[in-house]
């Protein structure tokens, strides 16, 4: 799979030096909001909270939904003529939910995470200019998604003995997963030149990465075993970025 994605690059690369005396760099830094889809993931936490309130006997809330993330980028690309560019980049996005409960007897708290680091490499054309200093352009990338995904347990129980009280831990479990996979990105954008040489870029992009199940491990008490989950995660998302660059 890297390999597959090294060849894409080269390709990529070798195109834009057959035209390297018409060439701009360009390299842009953004940030900007991901729109995730993460319904499965949300049903199974949804289904957790169930299992602590009904057969632990624990009221804790709900977790807070997969459904915004904050995400980076660093970019760049190389415009090897008017119409087109060879564009290349790293994004990352991380979202972190949490539930607790704690009384005078418990306390629990349940964390999830889900993220992503994305390599990608793509072609961008762009449209004939209709404002002065301002560009629009379709995007096409192609790329490996390195997907991470964690869910932990940490629990106790203090109790009263006598006239003695004692505290131990009940839960102390914590799940680890990742995956890689090649995912598509499709996107429009529109560049407005500040003052030479730095510009402002706006992107949208929709990311197709339905990845399903993850392997992974899980430590409960010091004791790691194999795990795989049990539902299917999809990291599709429509993201939106503001960032700025540099030309030379």
């Amino acid at each position: 799979m890297k390999k597959g994605l090294f060849l894409v690059i080269l390709t990529l690369l070798q195109l834009s030096g057959a035209f390297a005396q018409e060439g701009t760099w360009n390299v842009i830094g953004s940030a900007g909001v991901a729109a995730l889809s993460m319904r499965d993931v949300e049903r199974d936490n949804q289904n957790d909270i169930n299992g602590w309130n009904l057969y632990e006997n624990i009221p804790i809330g709900s977790f807070q939904p997969f459904d915004y993330a904050f995400s980076w980028s660093v970019s760049g690309s190389y415009r090897f003529d008017r119409d087109w560019a060879v564009t290349f980049g790293i994004t990352d996005f991380k979202k972190e939910v949490a539930a607790s409960y704690r009384d005078a007897r418990v306390d629990l708290e349940l964390r999830r995470t889900v993220g992503s680091m994305d390599f990608m490499a793509g072609l961008a054309y762009f449209f004939p200019p209709a404002i002065q200093q301002v560009e629009t352009y379709f995007l096409l990338e192609l790329g490996l998604m390195n997907s991470r995904a964690t869910a932990e347990a940490l629990g106790s129980k203090t109790e009263k003995i006598n006239d003695s009280t004692y505290t131990y831990t009940t839960y102390d479990t914590h799940g680890v997963y990742d995956k890689s996979k090649l995912i598509v990105n499709v996107g429009v954008g529109a560049t407005s030149q500040m003052f030479e040489p730095l510009f402002m870029r706006v992107q949208a992009t929709y990311k197709m990465a339905k990845i399903g199940k993850i392997d992974g491990e899980v430590t409960q008490f010091g004791a790691t075993v194999p795990h795989t989950t049990s539902i299917d995660f999809d990291y599709s998302s429509f993201l939106i970025t503001i960032g700025f660059g540099i030309s030379f």
